[in-house]
């Protein structure tokens, strides 16, 4: 999953774990059997949370990525 934004005027409506949860239907109904994202814990705590409380948990990195603070997170797909 690449690039989840939601405005900050939706912020705080949960419509980034609707959009989460769909995209995770989605890639499930496609036959992948794992999704994978990247966040910065330091600058989005909220998204962080998020993404643990739906099932995503830190992982290796899937690509040379070199920022910062950067965390790459899996979660299996059912």
């Amino acid at each position: 999953m690449k690039r989840l934004w939601v405005r900050p005027a939706f912020r705080g409506s949960r419509l980034s774990e609707r959009l989460v949860l769909t995209a995770i239907g989605h890639a499930s109904s496609a036959g992948f059997d794992a999704m994978y994202l990247d966040t910065f814990p330091g600058t989005m705590k909220s998204a962080f949370k998020m993404y643990l409380r739906l099932g995503f948990k830190p992982c290796a990195p899937y690509n040379e990525s070199d920022f910062d603070g950067i965390v790459f997170m899996r979660r299996p797909l059912p």
